[in-house]
């Protein structure tokens, strides 16, 4: 872990610190903590290669839930980063989904993985080879730096009216 008190210090633990422990150890899940909460330092942490950044207005609970996705190999995001307060809202959303480099149409198929729709079913929507479809979903799952479908549907939970 590695922590962060206001932005000058989260932006040198961001870009000094977690490449200089990945490079020593590799294999380190690192997960920053900062009472700063930008989404643009959040991207880069991960962008990085850190696993999780908690906020320090978050619970211990939270942080504990955070602590355990990450072991368990996951990846953790706050909410209120990515979700904000105004869930109606989708546009904002989506351009938060810009922000970590998903196209629009890599936002649509996110969406249509939201309602459950099978690789099948999007490419005929898109009139798309439903191999494309599979690229585009492992190229959301490598910017999202997710695993699965399912970690791409919790970490867009509330961010599109489903």
């Amino acid at each position: 872990m590695l922590c962060g008190l206001g932005a000058e210090a989260t932006h040198r633990v961001i870009d000094q610190d977690l490449p200089l422990v990945l490079e020593r150890f590799p294999l380190a899940k690192v997960v920053i903590i900062s009472d700063v909460e930008s989404p643009l330092q959040i991207g880069r942490s991960l962008e990085l290669g850190a696993k999780g950044f908690i906020g320090m207005s978050s619970t211990f609970e939270i942080v504990l839930a955070a602590i355990r996705l990450v072991w368990a190999g996951g990846i953790f995001i706050p909410a209120s980063s990515i979700g904000g307060t105004n869930m109606a809202s989708a546009a904002p959303q989506e351009a938060k989904l810009q922000l970590v480099g998903l196209t629009p149409r890599q936002i649509e198929i996110v969406k249509c993985l939201r309602r459950g729709e099978r690789n099948m079913d999007i490419a005929k929507k898109f009139g798309l080879k439903e191999s494309t479809v599979s690229v585009h979903i492992r190229n959301i799952m490598e910017k999202l730096k997710v695993k699965s479908r399912m970690e791409i549907i919790y970490l867009t939970k509330g961010m599109f009216e489903d």
